[in-house]
């Protein structure tokens, strides 16, 4: 049996070029995101693309559990890239961006652990840092989030861990 892969934020710029990359391999991809596939340019490429026929696409809230049950339903492995990213918006709409992206995730991973996912890999941001001291940041220094976003995504990072265990 093939594995198939749940690359979520699929309609983003980094979503798209993971469904990019796994077609090229030849796997199994399921993307979703929160808007219709139609909505954006950066899947564009599935029409032409030799491995096409092996994607396919749900439009869908992660914020709705049974959402994220019926996509853990499908997939052994997941790229979790979903998110709103503004950190000046997360400033102004902080309940707005933790719903979105902390309890998204949250959703996500339970749903992960009850179906035997295989791997979960989740995309954190150089944001969780603050402001680097030098460059290039390494994954050794310790968290310094400055809004709401990085505290996002500095929570999956902590959500994953826990749930991994």
């Amino acid at each position: 049996m093939t594995a198939k892969y749940l690359v979520t934020g699929a309609c983003g710029f980094i979503g798209s070029h993971i469904v990019e990359a796994l077609l090229d391999r030849g796997e199994q991809v399921l993307g979703t995101d929160s808007i219709s596939i139609s909505e954006t340019p950066n899947l564009n490429f599935i029409s032409n693309h030799p491995n096409g026929d092996k994607f396919s696409f749900k439009k869908g809230d992660l914020k709705n559990q049974s959402f994220c049950k019926d996509l853990c339903l499908e997939a052994d492995y997941i790229f979790h890239q979903a998110a709103l990213i503004s950190v000046e918006e997360s400033i102004k709409s902080p309940n707005l961006y933790a719903n979105n992206n902390v309890f998204a995730t949250l959703n996500l991973m339970i749903e992960a652990t009850k179906h035997s996912i295989q791997k979960f890999i989740l995309a954190s941001s150089a944001a969780i840092y603050g402001k680097a001291e030098q460059m290039p940041i390494k994954e050794s220094e310790l968290p310094r989030p400055l809004s709401p976003y990085a505290m996002n995504k500095l929570t999956g990072e902590h959500f994953v861990k826990l749930f991994s265990k």
